[in-house]
């Protein structure tokens, strides 16, 4: 039975792939002659941060309106680490830049899945938790490494958060690349590219922050987190030269408090605990009391990481913040494809967890193409088809690493110096 599974694994693992990069094409050739729509929040703030002045301020908006037509919710709401990649994008004009980003896009997934593959390897001697007796990660392990990267590649091009990420021109996969890379270097003993995707993961606080709150366990991560600091500040230094820090916090600070009341950042159309609890008619406590309860909920499993597995592993408290980050921080469905980086470590999770997984990256996947409740989409409401699906899953997901992490009586193998 394993055997005929293998075959089938190699066999369809570049059929999948093949899908894969069609699908990305199709993407690339639908929107190649538009300037897609959050990119162009990206590029116009490189435009101003190039010629000296300061996206923050009301300029950024009437720019916005005069040059692509945006009459409402032009802001610049993203800290100014931003500074190199946002210039880099809009050297070349706006849409040439989008062209350039949507096969950006596509390297990063391929690149992502191929950092997933090689982290993977090294996951039993990396991690506390993962069994590789288990019968999904037995089965997984016994692939080759080419078709794993293809199966990898192929199943996350396919994805719903991939399609709507490259429709949307955002940097959800700019993301996963960073959580890839934080994994990678966690599994592979490798500060350097640990340091760059916590860099990168720090583009969005709102998940980089929740992330370094799990690394402060070990210190592996604690030194992720200094030089990744170092990253960040640096690469918002040249912001702060163009504007002063004060009125650059200031304005940042009032952007952030106009992001949280936008239609797209309510809780119908996030995802995560803040919409399941609209779903069920609670009241709304405001995304700052669920990125506080994310990281009340990072901080007493990484507690229980240095209790249950002496040491806690840098690996597990990574995957376990990624997560709890899906599982309660307002995102949106374009965004899980940063779960994707904790796949190949989910599935290969003892028993009933790994099963778990499996099951929640299934219904994860194409969330959107499942029938929800007419009662979500009603009018007036911005709501983004699978939200409700892809948040079930991320519970489902953090709750089968914290049930593993719970179960977990063996003391870690003896680590190296810092994991």
């Amino acid at each position: 039975m394993a055997t005929s599974a293998r075959r089938l694994a190699n066999l369809l693992a570049p059929l999948i792939f093949a899908a894969g990069l069609a699908h990305l094409g199709y993407q690339a050739w639908k929107h190649w002659d538009v300037v897609t729509l959050d990119f162009r929040f990206f590029w116009l703030a490189g435009e101003f941060w190039l010629r000296g002045e300061n996206p923050y301020d009301a300029a950024y908006a009437a720019a916005a309106d005069a040059q692509f037509a945006i009459s409402n919710g032009a802001i610049w709401y993203y800290t100014p680490n931003w500074f190199p990649i946002a210039a880099l994008l809009s050297l070349p004009d706006a849409l040439t830049a989008s062209r350039l980003w949507l096969v950006a896009n596509a390297a990063m997934l391929v690149a992502g899945a191929v950092l997933n593959e090689c982290a993977f390897r090294r996951l039993p001697a990396a991690s506390a938790l993962i069994d590789p007796d288990a019968p999904i990660a037995a089965f997984v392990f016994s692939l080759p490494r080419r078709m794993l990267v293809f199966l990898f590649a192929g199943v996350t091009a396919l994805a719903q958060a991939t399609g709507n990420t490259l429709h949307l021109g955002q940097s959800s996969m700019l993301i996963y690349l960073g959580a890839s890379l934080l994994l990678f270097g966690a599994a592979r003993r490798g500060p350097i590219a640990a340091a760059a995707g916590l860099a990168i993961l720090m583009l969005k606080p709102q998940i980089g922050v929740l992330i370094c709150a799990g690394l402060v366990f070990t210190t592996f991560g604690r030194r992720a987190i200094l030089f990744a600091g170092l990253v960040s500040f640096a690469a918002a230094a040249p912001a702060f030269l163009i504007t002063p820090p004060a009125e650059l916090v200031s304005a940042l600070a009032g952007g952030i408090s106009q992001y949280t009341d936008q239609a797209y950042n309510m809780p119908p159309a996030v995802t995560g605990l803040r919409h399941l609890a609209w779903i069920g008619s609670a009241p709304d406590l405001g995304s700052s009391f669920y990125l506080l309860l994310a990281l009340a909920f990072i901080a007493a499993a990484g507690v229980a990481a240095r209790l249950r597995t002496r040491p806690a592993r840098t690996a597990d408290v990574a995957a376990i913040a990624i997560a709890v980050a899906a599982m309660i921080s307002p995102l949106h469905v374009y965004d899980f494809t940063l779960i994707a980086a904790i796949a190949l470590y989910a599935v290969a999770l003892p028993g009933v967890s790994g099963a778990i997984s499996l099951a929640a990256f299934a219904l994860s996947w194409r969330a959107g193409n499942l029938p929800h409740p007419a009662g979500l989409a009603a009018d007036g409401v911005t709501y983004y088809p699978g939200s409700a699906y892809a948040s079930l899953a991320a519970i489902a997901i953090a709750v089968a690493i914290v049930r593993c992490l719970a179960e977990t009586r063996r003391r870690a193998a003896p680590a190296l110096s810092g994991a």
